[in-house]
């Protein structure tokens, strides 16, 4: 990009998009969220199968909660996106969020469902909800209109980015952890795999929230009317 922009041809993606920090957060702060959301739906979903013994129609109707609570996070995030600053909507959502994969990272394969699992499901779409939403509405107040297409297809494509980062992590946590153990497709050691996993997803939504915090404190409300 440098090497275009130098020569006065057009870059895919412009050097000022990077020079914008709160462009920049929502990116990082996007493919964190995106990477522990989509490695927690998946290794709940194997806890459930692999661990408890469930099948895989009743591993996903104990995800159902995360789903119902999105839609709505969704509808309530429009509603107060503008009144509240975007630091606290990105670092308080995030730090909610973390409690998800704690939650997980503790759970035993003989406690209830009420008991962490599905707490745990509730406090997962927290971030990525108002996240995705907070930071569409950055990218049409920090862009002119010729850029914001191409700004919010750099924000997307840092959310698949962050899929297959979380999902690289957690396979690389989970095989590493489990070779450890003498029999490592023991459910012990399966089970080791995946609370190291969710305590690597941990520490990503706690960065999540330290980078949403210090990378948002200047940008106030957004998605405010001007006329």
């Amino acid at each position: 990009m440098h090497f275009q922009a130098r020569r006065d041809r057009p870059a895919l993606i412009p050097n000022d998009f990077r020079a914008n920090s709160a462009f920049t957060t929502v990116c990082i702060t996007t493919a964190l969220s995106f990477a522990v959301l989509n490695s927690i739906d998946l290794l709940t979903s194997l806890f459930f199968q692999d661990i408890q013994h469930l099948s895989a129609v009743q591993a996903a109707i104990r995800i159902l909660p995360s789903t119902v609570v999105g839609l709505a996070l969704n509808l309530a995030t429009g509603l107060a996106v503008d009144r509240i600053p975007a630091v606290l909507l990105v670092a308080v959502t995030s730090l909610i969020s973390s409690g998800s994969p704690l939650l997980m990272a503790l759970i035993q394969p003989t406690w209830s469902y009420w008991t962490c699992a599905f707490f745990a499901q509730i406090l997962l779409p927290f971030s990525i909800d108002v996240l995705y939403t907070v930071g569409l509405v950055i990218v049409t107040q920090v862009f002119p209109e010729d850029k914001q297409a191409v700004a919010g297809a750099v924000f997307n494509t840092s959310a698949q980015f962050g899929n297959a980062m979380g999902l690289a992590i957690i396979q690389v946590v989970s095989t590493l952890v489990r070779k450890r153990d003498v029999n490592p497709n023991s459910p012990d050691a399966i089970l080791a795999g995946y609370h190291a996993s969710f305590w690597a997803l941990f520490s990503l939504m706690l960065i999540c929230a330290l980078a949403g915090y210090i990378g948002l404190r200047r940008i106030g409300r957004v998605g405010l009317k001007h006329d």
